[in-house]
This record gives C-alpha cells, structure tokens and sequence, in this order.
C-alpha cells in the first residue's frame, strides 16, 4: 500500500518537492485563469480545455520521478491516510495550496489594468 503514498524521488530532497509542487500549481492556475476568463485573448473558451490538459500532461511528465506528481492534497491526503504513512504528506498539502495562492495573485496582478488594487479597495470598502 505504501506504493500510492506520494514521497519525493531517491535522491530528492523535501524542498526540492515542495518548490516544484508549488511552481507547477501556480503556473496551472494562472493557466486556467488565462485561457479560461481573459477577454482580451481571441481563443476565450475555445483553446481552454487543450490548453489545461496539455499543462496537465506535461506537468505530471516532468514531475513525476521527482515529486510523485500529485498536484492534489486531497488525493494524496487519501492516500497517506490509507496506508498510514505521513511522512512527507505536509509537501503534497502545502505546496498546491500556497502555489495555487501565488498563482491567482501574480494572475491578478498582470491581467488586471489596475492589478491589486481593484482588490484593494474592495477590501477597503468592506472594513
């Protein structure tokens, strides 16, 4: 059972892991927000599921040896449940997350004519 359990690769380290899980995550989720709600890009809609399965793919391609490439907590989270093995669970639980943060905000940040501060005084006006 300890085979479906996600762990870094021989001879990668726990950092190692956690930056490409995180990197990947970011980049699939400025991705999706790119091809899937940009107006300003002709292909809005057409070119989204091509271009999120082909990110997909090559990300599970390139992280695979090295990360275990699985780009989803609650599949790993499962997994290590399962089998009872937690020991480098807390890579799988954070590092998507927080990529997945970074990745929104560097998306706001450069689609956006006013990037942040849009948001800014939406939080602002909610204080």
């Amino acid at each position: 059972m300890a085979k479906t359990v996600n762990v870094p690769g021989q001879g990668v380290g726990s950092w190692t892991a956690f930056v490409l899980e995180a990197v990947l995550a970011a980049l699939f989720v400025m991705v999706i927000a790119t091809v899937a709600t940009d107006d300003r890009a002709p292909w809005k809609g057409v070119f989204t599921p091509f271009a999120i399965g082909l990110f997909i793919f090559t990300a599970f391609v390139v992280s695979g040896a090295i990360t275990g490439a699985s780009h989803n907590p609650g599949r790993s989270l499962a997994s290590a449940i399962v089998a009872g093995d937690f020991t480098s669970i807390w890579i799988y639980l954070l590092a998507p997350t927080i990529g997945g943060v970074l990745g929104g905000i560097i998306h706001l940040f450069f689609s956006e004519p006013d990037g942040l501060e849009e948001y800014e005084d939406i939080a602002t006006d909610a204080a």
